[in-house]
């Protein structure tokens, strides 16, 4: 049936839309939004709070996206983008909620 999303599908378009210059939050939101684990426990509110709080470092200008109507937001410039990126990559709030098998001192 066509109600039924493909996850390779998904996923291919998760980087598609990595590459035109998303959103990197919203796309992470996004993806938890269709996490089972997040759904079971109904954490999608709390995580979105977190997530969007690792911005608060980046000047006012590049600190939220302005929407244009789609779920992912605008398309950002790439110096905006690296921003958005580096800021989620750093983020200490966001580092201690890692996978803790992912062993990130190896």
């Amino acid at each position: 049936s066509q109600d039924v999303q493909w996850e390779p599908r998904r996923r291919v378009n998760l980087a598609v839309a990595k590459l035109q210059g998303r959103d990197p939050a919203r796309l992470m939101l996004a993806d938890l939004a269709l996490n089972p684990t997040v759904k079971k426990f109904k954490t999608l509110t709390s995580l979105t709070r977190i997530v969007l709080s690792a911005y608060s470092s980046l000047p006012a200008a590049t600190s939220t996206a302005t929407s244009t109507g789609d779920e992912e937001g605008e398309l950002l410039e790439v110096g905006e983008q690296v921003d958005r990126l580096m800021a989620l990559a750093t983020d200490p709030n966001l580092l201690v909620r890692h996978w803790s098998g992912l062993q990130t001192w190896i």
